[in-house]
């Protein structure tokens, strides 16, 4: 098991309100993992960042446990490396994790500089690709990148307000809207040139983010996000209740809370999903253990 899927294990299930589930005891497992401020799913001598940020966002919703949690703010706020500054998908993690936690943080607002500065110009949009510390005409707009950065970004700006920060997610909302590509992507972090074994590769569940991103926006056709609920849908195996990743058909515990974070946004945007799919699935009730929810009409 590792700290990335464990708390994102946690954050699906506190979605899915379960509440059978002895979270502290998860908690202090995780905070056991802990090193050097903050935590990683690689052997290595400094912590991850987005790792880090996203369990320490779990864990300060489900109890410390363990974990020294001013150490891990500590960590993330003066030791991010220059690389990781300019991948997008570490920044935005970072940001949409802690801009829950202390929003008007001076940290947050340098995510938030981050992220704007990281924007390349697309036929007069600014948008994202998955590194910014290049010539932006040896990279390309990225789908997936720019997603998740409206996500982050509009997590900041739910309790801060930035004028500059609501022209770019209204910028990137405009020219996700005209780009249908929601296909699943990988990107390789590469932590040390040296030591390829250490190399972090990071799948992009696209359509979820788009969902995110897109879902309740004015001016964002009903085709563009049916499109993108088809390509969610694609990857949902009925008879796991899980999605997978169809690359390898490994089915990876954050790619299904991906996918039930933006069916949650969508529900609360009042978009139905186009989609009901049968789960196939079936709860078998442990003798002594909690009521098992009824099966649905004709299963």
């Amino acid at each position: 098991p590792s700290p990335w899927s464990t708390a994102l294990a946690v954050r699906t299930l506190l979605v899915l309100d379960r509440v059978d589930i002895d979270l502290r005891s998860i908690a202090r497992t995780m905070g056991r993992r802990q090193h050097a401020g903050g935590w990683s799913n690689r052997e290595l001598g400094v912590p991850r960042p987005d790792v880090t940020a996203v369990v320490l966002g779990t864990l300060t919703r489900v109890g410390r446990g363990a974990a020294d949690l001013d150490a891990a703010w500590e960590w993330l706020s003066t030791s991010m490396d220059d690389a990781d500054r300019h991948r997008t998908f570490v920044v935005s993690t970072v940001l949409e994790n802690l801009a829950q936690l202390r929003p008007k943080d001076r940290f947050v607002g340098e995510l938030v500089r981050l992220l704007l500065d990281a924007r390349m110009d697309v036929g007069g949009k600014r948008v994202w690709a998955a590194y910014s510390a290049v010539n932006n005409a040896l990279v390309e707009p990225s789908v997936a990148h720019t997603a998740r950065a409206v996500v982050a970004l509009r997590t900041a700006t739910a309790v801060v307000d930035h004028p500059e920060v609501e022209d770019a997610i209204g910028q990137a909302v405009h020219w996700l809207a005209a780009e249908p590509n929601d296909d699943g992507i990988t990107e390789i972090l590469r932590v040390d040139p040296d030591r390829p074994g250490l190399d972090v590769p990071v799948a992009h569940f696209t359509s979820a983010h788009v969902v995110q991103a897109l879902v309740g926006q004015a001016g964002v056709s009903r085709t563009r996000l049916e499109g993108a609920f088809d390509t969610l849908w694609a990857s949902y195996v009925p008879a796991e209740g899980l999605w997978a990743w169809r690359q390898d058909g490994q089915l990876p515990i954050w790619m299904s809370h991906d996918a039930v974070a933006a069916l949650r946004v969508a529900a609360l945007a009042g978009f139905p999903s186009p989609h009901e799919p049968e789960t196939g699935a079936r709860i078998v009730p442990t003798p002594g253990g909690p009521p098992q929810p009824p099966d649905p009409p004709g299963h």
